[in-house]
């Protein structure tokens, strides 16, 4: 059975019909709940024997199927380990988890959208274009300072037992720490390179 090429159909309420889910998909998904604890690991090459395919190599995509549909349905968070293979996250280990991957790609993302908008010859933009160009930068930036690891550390000591914060008053707190810190100083922080422009106020009418 686990080497033919069979599917698995199951009903999928939320989208009100019917979605195909391969049987290597399906054996890991079966297999992580049933064996893979909070704190403990399986290592690739159990995976692997699980469905008689390489779960690095061609069998990788049925891997990323079978995490995903265990977080959503079974609320199992995992994380993989590289060269060893697929970790289950303690309860008190997802929040952490999180923030720093958050933090992480989105100041990747924030200095690599930076660098882009860096290469722009300003000269060339229309007005309308240069004022997209300018709020595209200053939310880029924002954005970035936002997740460093400074202005979160502030603003968690805000944050009670009792409930989220609204995004009103975790924005006044953010406020507080720039206004605190220096306008324009934190933002430097993940791009000094860029805070100065590319020396342009002009453009085309």
């Amino acid at each position: 059975m686990k080497n033919q090429e069979v599917v698995v159909l199951l009903e999928d309420a939320s989208r009100g019909g019917r979605r195909v889910r391969s049987m290597e998909t399906e054996l890991l998904r079966m297999f992580l709940v049933e064996q893979l604890a909070p704190g403990t690991h399986l290592t690739y090459a159990e995976l692997s024997d699980v469905i008689e395919k390489d779960v690095q190599g061609e069998a990788r995509g049925a891997l990323i199927s079978a995490r995903k549909i265990v977080e959503k349905e079974n609320g199992i968070v995992t994380v993989a380990i590289r060269g060893v293979g697929i970790y289950r996250l303690r309860e008190g280990e997802v929040a952490p988890h999180v923030k720093v991957t958050v933090r992480k790609k989105l100041n990747n993302a924030c200095e690599r959208s930076l660098e882009q908008l860096k290469c722009v010859k300003l000269e060339e933009l229309n007005n309308v274009q240069l004022l997209e160009h300018k709020f595209t930068e200053s939310v880029t930036k924002t954005l970035g300072f936002m997740t460093t690891a400074k202005v979160q550390s502030a603003i968690q000591k805000k944050v009670t037992f009792n409930t989220v914060m609204p995004t009103a008053q975790l924005l006044e707190h953010f406020k507080r720490v720039v206004v605190k810190d220096g306008d324009g100083k934190g933002q430097k922080r993940i791009g000094c390179k860029y805070s100065k422009g590319n020396g342009r106020n002009g453009a085309k009418s």
